[in-house]
């Protein structure tokens, strides 16, 4: 009996679900229930669809037929989204980042699976996917 056996996929309730936008998204080019995405550097929480052979790090929650409508996703391969205050360069989109003391973060060397996701230069502050 399929409805009461153990395991099965687990309910949108359960995990970590982010709001992103699809800039390449268009009527031509829609993007629908379950597509598969990743996270794109060309903004703050963009997404962009998975080519052949990408991570999936996002799944769409519902259809968008253009680049500025708000898109629901189960986020993938994280446990939370943060803020941090940063110290040093500014950061971009897509940068690693590491402890830099007292409660601060700076820029990785090396991508180590954090994924900041939006800037304030201002504030200095960012908004980081966390594994």
């Amino acid at each position: 009996m399929y409805g009461t056996r153990p395991g099965g996929v687990s309910p949108h309730s359960f995990g970590l679900q982010v709001t992103v936008l699809v800039p390449t998204a268009t009527e031509a080019e829609p993007i629908s229930t379950g597509d598969n995405l990743k996270f794109a550097t060309s903004g703050a929480y963009h997404a962009a669809p998975c080519a052949d052979g990408d991570v999936i790090q996002l799944k769409a929650l519902h259809p968008v037929k253009d680049g500025k409508t708000p898109l629901g996703c189960q986020l993938y391969g994280f446990s939370r989204i943060d803020k941090f205050v940063y110290t040093g360069a500014d950061l971009a989109i897509g940068d690693s980042i590491v402890a830099a003391g007292k409660g601060t973060v700076k820029k990785a060397t090396v991508a180590n699976g954090t994924v900041v996701l939006f800037v304030d230069t201002a504030k200095k502050i960012v908004e980081v996917a966390m594994p």
